[in-house]
C-alpha cells in the first residue's frame, strides 16, 4: 500500500502545472485587490471577470496537458512579466533621477498581460 502511494505521489508531481497555477492565482488575486481597494481606474468587475475566465481555461487547458517542460517555459515567461515591473520602474527612475511613487495601476496592468500571454501561450500549445 505504501508503495502505491509513493507511485501516485511520484505520477502526480506537476511542477510547471503548479507554477503556473500559482502564477494564475497571484494575477487574478492582485486585480481584485486593485478593484476591490479601487486603486485600479479600469472598471473593476470586467477586468477581474477577464482574469478569472482566462486563468480558469488556462489551468483546465494546462493539466490535459503532459509536455511539464512547456508549462515550466510558461511559469518563467509570466515570472518575467512580472519582473520587467520594477525594472520599468528603475528605468523611469534613472532617467529622471528621482525615484517616484509607483502607480498601483501597473500592477493590474501586469497581471493582465502576465494572464493573457499564459493564455495565449497554452492555446498556441494545444493547438500545435
Amino acid at each position: 500500500m505504501i508503495r502505491t502511494f509513493k507511485e501516485r505521489v511520484k505520477k502526480c508531481q506537476r511542477p510547471g502545472f503548479y507554477a503556473v497555477t500559482t502564477l494564475l492565482v497571484i494575477n487574478t488575486a492582485v486585480v481584485a485587490w486593485l478593484m476591490h481597494s479601487g486603486l485600479a481606474h479600469h472598471p473593476g468587475w470586467p477586468l477581474w471577470r477577464f482574469s478569472v475566465i482566462f486563468s480558469a481555461v488556462a489551468a483546465m487547458m494546462m493539466r490535459n496537458d503532459d509536455d511539464q517542460d512547456e508549462a515550466v517555459f510558461i511559469a518563467g515567461i509570466m515570472a518575467g512579466t512580472w519582473t520587467l515591473l520594477p525594472a520599468i520602474w528603475l528605468f523611469v527612475a534613472f532617467w529622471n533621477w528621482q525615484l517616484t511613487a509607483p502607480n498601483p495601476e501597473c500592477l493590474s496592468v501586469t497581471a493582465t498581460v502576465s494572464t493573457v500571454l499564459c493564455w495565449f501561450m497554452v492555446y498556441m500549445n494545444r493547438q500545435y
